[in-house]
Formats: structure tokens, C-alpha cells, sequence
């Protein structure tokens, strides 16, 4: 990697996000490592987790702290509507689940930028069009940076993404909103399958700087396959890869030991 370039992945889960993934905080640094990324943002659903107490474990490991809030307002899927904040300092309280403004509050009141994330995947808790500009019309009122996820790994189809892509283009660009992309990775295997590569920084407002200048990288062709192998590792309640990982060393038996 160019000491010039910083490779972000700005949307990962860990196991912090309850009945949804399994990854531990350890893993996405080794899997950031492996994929040659620089930094990673942990958007956990409605919380923090225990991210903030294990990264002053790791002080200096390149992790940007973030949330993935589900919120009161309702999309045309009749779904509630999602957004992240990024460069947190503590969880917007998920209980009882808050207001859009609200939420946009707490972002900006942290400092924080906000993100709309898969836009147009309803069932996804996607905004749609017209709520995201209602997003966008709330953050330049209360003067809180806000972009939109036009390339997410997970998206079922990439018309989802070309569309989120066109209307950042068309209609939020030119508003000032700027671009990202996230891997929305549930597994380790997934982290890096979206990120942006841009010039490194030191504030915020660098970082909002260089992202309006950064370079979309994204990979959708395995989500339904990762998707899959997410929902059987939940059931089962471990990675599939500690299961290999245990048949390695010889600690599960194995099908040739079978009478």
C-alpha cells in the first residue's frame, strides 16, 4: 500500500451487533491487515459495544468508531429507517429508538459525520429517495456533514448501487453531499469487498476534504453466497471458519473416523 493512500472501509459489523454477526474486533484487524486496508469504521447495530474499551486495549489499531442507528422514521417498505454515524465517541442510545432529528443531533453533537447507508434497498431499512433528501435537508440545517453509501458490498442486486450511485450524482453531489462505499461486512471474509482510497488525514474536516477527492473500489458479486453463509453461522453460533480451524488441530472428528 502507498504510505500516500489511505484504503477505508467505512461500514463493518462485529459481533457486537447481536443475533447478526459473529466477528470478533481482533479478526477485523487481522482481516484489515490481509486486505491491505488502512482503516476500517465498526458501524455495529445501535451500539458501540465493547469497541471503545478494546481499542484503548489496541491504542494506535486504525479503527473508526460508528453506529448503525435504526431509527423511528419509516420508509415505503413500511421499514424503519437505518443511518450511521461515524467518528462517535459514545452510542446513541437505542432505547426507547429514536427520532431522525434526534439521532442527527447526537451524531453532530459528537462531532460526527452522518451516513445514509444502502439507500435504495427498502427491506434493508433503506431510506429511499425521499427520505434521504429529508436526511440530507436535516444535516445542512443543523450544519452536520452527511454523505451516501453508493457502493455496499451486501447489495442484493447492483442496480441497488448504480441507482444509489445515479442519484448522489444527480441530486445530492451537488448539494455538497459526499460519497462512500462500506463492505457492511458480517463476516470476516467479506471485510474489504468495499472501500474508499483517498489522502490520508488528520481532522475530520481533512477527512471530509478527502473524501470528496477519493476513489470508489467495490465488489458485490458474492453477497447472496455471503449472505447465506452468515445466516448458517448464526444458527450454528460460530464462524464456519472456526469449525475448519478445529477440524485443522484434529479437536471436532471428522467424517473418516465415522463407523
Amino acid at each position: 500500500m502507498s504510505r500516500v493512500e489511505a484504503r477505508v472501509d467505512l461500514h463493518v459489523h462485529s459481533r457486537y451487533s447481536t443475533k447478526d454477526s459473529l466477528t470478533l474486533v481482533y479478526q477485523l484487524e487481522e482481516a484489515r491487515q490481509e486486505r491491505g486496508l488502512s482503516h476500517l469504521a465498526i458501524t455495529d447495530h445501535n451500539t458501540l459495544g465493547e469497541a471503545p474499551k478494546t481499542l484503548r486495549k489496541l491504542s494506535g489499531f486504525p479503527f473508526i468508531l460508528g453506529e448503525e442507528i435504526l431509527t423511528t422514521a419509516v420508509n415505503p417498505n413500511g421499514k424503519n429507517i437505518e443511518i450511521v454515524g461515524i467518528f462517535l465517541k459514545e452510542a446513541i442510545p437505542a432505547v426507547p429508538c429514536p427520532t431522525l432529528e434526534d439521532t442527527i443531533y447526537g451524531i453532530g453533537a459528537q462531532g460526527g459525520m452522518v451516513i445514509i447507508p444502502h439507500p435504495f434497498e427498502g427491506w434493508r431499512h433503506g431510506a429511499g429517495e425521499e427520505m434521504s433528501l429529508f436526511i440530507v435537508d436535516e444535516c445542512r440545517r443543523q450544519k452536520i456533514p452527511v454523505a451516501c453509501e453508493v457502493f455496499n458490498a451486501r447489495a442484493r442486486s447492483p442496480r441497488y448501487n448504480l441507482r444509489a450511485r445515479n442519484f448522489w450524482q444527480e441530486r445530492l453531489a451537488p448539494m455538497g453531499v459526499l460519497a462512500t462505499a462500506g463492505s457492511d461486512a458480517h463476516r470476516k471474509a467479506e471485510v474489504g469487498n468495499a472501500y474508499v482510497s483517498m489522502k490520508p488525514w488528520a481532522t475530520l474536516e481533512e477527512f471530509r476534504e478527502n473524501l470528496g477527492e477519493g476513489i470508489i473500489h467495490g465488489n458485490s458479486r458474492q453477497a447472496g453466497w455471503h449472505r447465506t453463509l452468515n445466516r448458517i453461522e448464526i444458527l450454528l453460533g460460530r464462524p464456519l471458519e472456526d469449525f475448519r480451524e478445529s477440524l485443522r488441530r484434529g479437536l471436532l472428528p471428522d467424517s473418516s473416523d465415522r463407523e
